[in-house]
């Protein structure tokens, strides 16, 4: 973690941004980096190793200083560059990565235009080719690339190692002015995975730059989620190694072991089940859509925002592909809310039912069902798999779930429970007796 001061390249950003701004003919408006980037990641931004690896905890900021980094590209650099940013799947990669590219070019004043058809970005002289690592025509298309001056591995524990070994061979692209570079983030989630083993057990990388950073070194991160992190330390020490300190730890008791599929099987779906879960500025909003086909789920994430009203949240769902009519289920505790969606035009929103003792139920449910997360549903698939059970003092698992970054699973619960109540399976309390 680094707490010594604002970027350089920050300073010599603004210098360019205003010759820019200049020789446009005053058009383009004048922008203080020094008020955008952040002032805790003047390694990211300094970084001309051939390999960086940014991770560290929850809430540090990490991908959106890997974006500020790889956009000022456009600027500082005069000559033609190509990159690749990669996760798991485009699918993916949509919803999340390029997200905070899109955010951030704005923040900083830049045109970036993406070429929504061949999965390509373009901001100034920079080229960047978004893609997965799926499957065989992904694989294919990394292989084909040439020329190629840096490399982002967003999310990097969803890659293998084999893969990583790949994009390293794509980078040999021309001597640009800020140098080639594989840059990789990531949260050090296991000891037993591949990136520990290469990185730290191994040392393989010894020419791998490794920044830790954390949720204090955002100065952007808003104190709730600072003290909702912090918290974590009685319920869960492992959880809190990983998620506040930053630091390498497994994760035990993991709920839900929940597989991920790049589609839809073709078959017939008995029905399609829509539910949400709210949020606002800290917690985000969570809309899913749920394929059923007997005791089998599918379920698929439509929205996952903070910031949003109850009014811009019916709008998205309705956007996402919600039918305005169609019943769609939500925390039954929030009446008010569920009315000022029906009157924002999702007709259908409707309470949530709850079996008796609420959240340990609906996990029970949902144990006993097969339950499968389609591969563009990148927040859902990041929720399941770090969803555990507290801890007592001893480390034995209790019975309760952590109540963090659970926001998707929420809504996945309130549909699954729901539609099932709704079609006339009965529940069974602790005590053995039907409660409905």
């Amino acid at each position: 973690m680094n707490r010594i001061g604002r970027p350089l390249v920050a300073i010599l950003a603004v210098v360019m941004l205003n010759a820019a701004a200049g020789s446009a003919g005053g058009d383009r408006p004048r922008i203080n980096l020094n008020n955008i980037l952040n002032p805790f990641h003047t390694e990211i931004f300094q970084s001309e190793d051939p390999e960086l690896w940014v991770y560290g905890g929850a809430g540090a900021g990490k991908s959106y200083s890997i974006a500020d980094k790889i956009l000022l590209k456009s600027i500082l650099n005069p000559g033609r560059q190509k990159g690749v940013i990669v996760r798991k799947t485009l699918a993916s990669l949509r919803k999340t990565t390029l997200d905070i590219l899109e955010r951030r070019a704005e923040a900083l004043g830049l045109n970036l235009f993406i070429d929504r058809q061949n999965w390509i970005a373009r901001v100034g002289n920079l080229s960047i080719i978004l893609t997965g690592m799926n499957n065989k025509d992904d694989h294919l298309k990394i292989k084909s690339l040439t020329d190629v001056d840096f490399v982002w591995a967003n999310e990097l524990t969803e890659l293998r190692e084999d893969d990583y070994r790949e994009l390293l061979l794509r980078i040999r692209g021309g001597e640009t002015k800020l140098g080639r570079q594989m840059i990789a983030d990531f949260n050090p989630i296991g000891k037993t995975s591949w990136i520990y083993d290469r990185g730290w057990a191994r040392g393989l990388d010894r020419t791998a730059r490794k920044l830790r950073y954390t949720v204090l070194d955002n100065p952007w991160a808003q104190k709730e989620y600072v003290e909702h992190l912090k918290s974590t330390a009685s319920d869960d020490p492992n959880f809190y190694k990983i998620y506040f300190l930053g630091e390498w730890g497994e994760l035990k008791g993991i709920i839900f072991n929940w597989d991920v599929v790049d589609e839809l099987p073709a078959i017939g779906f008995d029905e399609i089940i829509f539910a949400g879960d709210f949020g606002y500025s800290v917690d985000p909003a969570a809309v899913v859509r749920i394929y059923r086909r007997a005791d089998e789920y599918w379920i698929e994430e439509l929205v996952y925002t903070t910031g949003l009203t109850n009014r811009d949240l019916a709008r998205a769902a309705i956007a996402a592909g919600v039918p305005a009519s169609s019943e769609n289920f939500w925390d039954s505790a929030e009446p008010k809310s569920i009315e000022e969606l029906r009157l924002d035009g999702l007709r259908g929103a409707k309470p949530a039912t709850k079996g008796p003792g609420s959240v340990k139920f609906g996990i029970d449910f949902l144990l006993s069902k097969k339950i499968h997360m389609l591969g563009n549903s990148p927040n859902l698939i990041k929720e399941v798999r770090s969803y555990v059970r507290k801890k007592d003092r001893d480390g034995k698992s209790l019975p309760e779930p952590m109540e963090y970054n659970d926001h998707a699973i929420k809504a996945a619960t309130y549909g699954i429970v729901s539609a099932a109540h709704r079609g006339g399976q009965a529940f069974v309390g602790q005590s053995g007796g039907e409660v409905y």
